[in-house]
């Protein structure tokens, strides 16, 4: 009896190169060079990770059979699978394995056919009645966008009609600093994830991004990202490419405090539903990710940040308030329970609306002559609007909270009810403001 055989198809292109599936398989291509098909050019594809939250690992059996079926439209690398970066964090900073409610996410009430249209409608419509969204998603100026490289979707077309018309997404970011200039950028592109708005069990697209700047501080101690994991990563440009094949100018895109990751993504784009903008703190400021979770669908989020989690999260959050009227206000939510224990790692101050005649070496002797105590270092200033932002760092919690219980100025709180001190430099004749992380469990 002769062996089975099986027909391979090459992707069609339409997200890359088209690939040579011979070429992939055991046998390899007869055809050599002469081949009409790529014989590797998907190294250059960034990573896509189309799988659940923590998805095991697939069996050897599994390789075989992934050969009866067409090559991905989107390529990994020709040589080796994509890495995943929960799994590449050093075991001191490695994410905690999730809860097994977490590993097979269930599909969520989801809005569907006219009715769930009119869902989406009302939800975008209601984010757009926050007090500061039009302040949040104003787009930059054309000279700002210009020259750091923003973008907008693209009007729909043809190819558009396949792709989901709700997605939801989350970034992680690092802290880079312009070489030539030493502007540093607190929100720049690390990681993202695309969920399916219609279908949350599906990621769309999930990958690491290489930043375009040298990097200052990847916050592995929140993400679990560290350098290693980016080295051969998708470029910013291939992510923002991605953005425009996916998704159109009618798209609508779901996020938890949105603005923050289109502002990562360079990306234009107000047709949102942003979580964060539909409940508001007992205090009316904006509540956190895992206060919508636990308040909507009844769930602890881990310690460690997963984009591909937050990002069903934020939908499923969004879900849950669909049937509200436009014009019935913020839904109230409790700050979730047990999380004032202590801060962060670092033990830090922020430092806010930092205006540009002010130094970093000028906020250090203003805690040193002030407070008499010595911060271990100062994070370099990066920009805000008109205004910079930094971090003052101490070798304790003691010692942070002395200085700032001794520094003199006007006692106020943010809009997340924060405590923080309105400063007056006089040799600046300027002002700061001086703020408390808030307290973590």
């Amino acid at each position: 009896m002769s062996a089975k055989k099986y027909k391979l198809h090459a992707s069609d292109g339409s997200l890359g190169p088209k690939i040579c599936a011979f070429f992939l398989s055991d046998a390899g291509c007869r055809n050599g060079s002469s081949c009409k098909f790529s014989h590797g050019a998907a190294a250059a594809s960034p990573a896509v990770v189309p799988t659940a939250i923590a998805a095991p690992a697939p069996a050897p059996a599994a390789a075989s059979a992934s050969r009866k079926r067409n090559i991905a439209a989107v390529p990994q690398s020709a040589n080796r699978p994509a890495k995943r970066h929960t799994e590449q964090a050093t075991p001191a900073q490695a994410a905690p394995k999730l809860p097994e409610a977490w590993s097979t996410p269930q599909p969520a009430q989801q809005p569907q056919g006219a009715a769930g249209a009119l869902g989406w409608e009302s939800l975008v419509e209601r984010t757009k009645e926050y007090a500061t969204f039009h302040e949040k998603y104003a787009p930059p100026t054309a000279a700002q966008q210009a020259k750091e490289g923003w973008t907008t979707l693209p009007p729909p077309t043809a190819a558009h009609a396949h792709m989901p018309s709700v997605i939801a997404l989350d970034c992680e970011m690092c802290v880079t600093q312009n070489p030539d200039t030493g502007e540093t950028d607190s929100a720049s592109l690390l990681c993202l994830s695309i969920i399916n708005g219609l279908n949350p069990e599906e990621c769309l697209f999930h990958a690491l991004v290489k930043p375009r700047w040298p990097v200052v501080d990847f916050k592995t101690r929140i993400h679990g990202i560290s350098e290693e994991d980016v080295v051969s990563s998708a470029s910013f440009e291939q992510v923002q490419a991605v953005m425009s094949r996916l998704c159109s100018s009618n798209t609508v895109i779901v996020g938890h405090s949105l603005y923050g990751d289109l502002k990562a993504l360079k990306l234009v784009h107000n047709r949102v539903v942003d979580t964060s903008m539909l409940f508001c703190l007992g205090s009316g400021g904006m509540p956190a990710l895992k206060d919508l979770v636990k308040f909507c669908l009844n769930k602890e989020m881990p310690q460690t940040h997963d984009s591909r989690l937050d990002a069903r999260m934020a939908l499923e959050c969004a879900f849950s308030d669909v049937g509200r009227a436009r014009g019935s206000g913020l839904k109230e939510v409790p700050r979730a329970s047990g999380e004032v224990l202590h801060r962060e790692s670092h033990h830090v101050l922020r430092v806010h609306r930092v205006p540009d005649n002010v130094t970093v070496a000028d906020i250090e002797s203003l805690f040193i002559s002030s407070t008499y105590v010595v911060p271990l270092r100062l994070a370099p200033l990066c920009k805000k609007g008109s205004k910079h932002t930094t971090s003052i760092f101490f070798s304790t919690l003691q010692h942070a909270d002395l200085a700032f219980e001794t520094l003199h100025g006007k006692p106020n709180t943010d809009s997340f009810g924060n405590a923080q001190k309105t400063v007056f430099l006089p040799n600046k004749s300027a002002y700061i403001v001086v703020g408390k992380p808030p307290l973590r469990k």
